[in-house]
């Protein structure tokens, strides 16, 4: 399986072949449990001892946490940074979960230097690839995730600007609805820990 409780993969080590689970989702949790899987191979730990590790692994606040709001939409709260790897492994999660319809709330990611423009315009083509329903682009910097939205081939009704948090929770209060899964993912600077809060209540 693999979505948004997590993944279920094959581990191929020195010729055995091993079933693993890692409850977190993502790719690239998948491939975190690889490395930290041959780590421990390496030191002799044997392979009902990584199972019971990779069961006792929890991401930390505000990481790809699950909530479910009163109206029976799921949010994936990743507020707790962004940068483009990590943005682009959230939109991926969103893209594998279950959501009758996925819904990508994006802001600013900071400290980007000459890659700014890149990096932001780059997440906003991946939302199209990856087939997100509704972009909503937040900030000054998320405004360039719209526009690389929109120059990939997005239509122009699946992708909503807002200059900040309060807006954008605005336009979300009126717009989720059951079966939708929401992922809402920034730089810390943002705040937009305040867009799961306000949806949330």
């Amino acid at each position: 399986f693999k979505g948004e409780e997590g993944s279920r993969f094959m581990v191929h080590f020195a010729g055995q072949v091993q079933e693993m689970e890692v409850n977190l989702p993502g790719q690239h949790n998948v491939l975190n449990a690889l490395s930290a899987i041959g780590i421990a191979r390496s030191l002799g730990v044997d392979w009902s001892q990584i199972r019971k590790g990779l069961a006792a692994v929890k991401l930390s606040a505000m990481r790809l946490q699950v909530e479910n709001t009163v109206q029976g939409a799921q949010i994936i709260n990743d507020t707790y940074n962004a940068n483009p790897a990590s943005m682009a492994a959230a939109v991926k999660v969103l893209a594998n979960s279950k959501g009758a319809r996925k819904i990508a709330v994006l802001g600013d990611m900071y400290e980007l230097g000459i890659y700014e423009i890149e990096g932001h315009k780059s997440i906003g083509k991946l939302v199209y690839d990856e087939k997100i329903d509704l972009l909503v682009a937040v900030g000054k910097l998320g405004r360039l995730i719209g526009l690389g939205a929109l120059e990939a081939g997005m239509p122009e009704e699946a992708v909503v600007f807002h200059g900040e948090n309060a807006e954008a929770l605005a336009f979300l209060k009126g717009q989720i609805r059951t079966g939708d899964t929401i992922l809402v993912k920034g730089s810390r600077g943002m705040r937009m820990e305040t867009i799961v809060e306000g949806l949330m209540r």
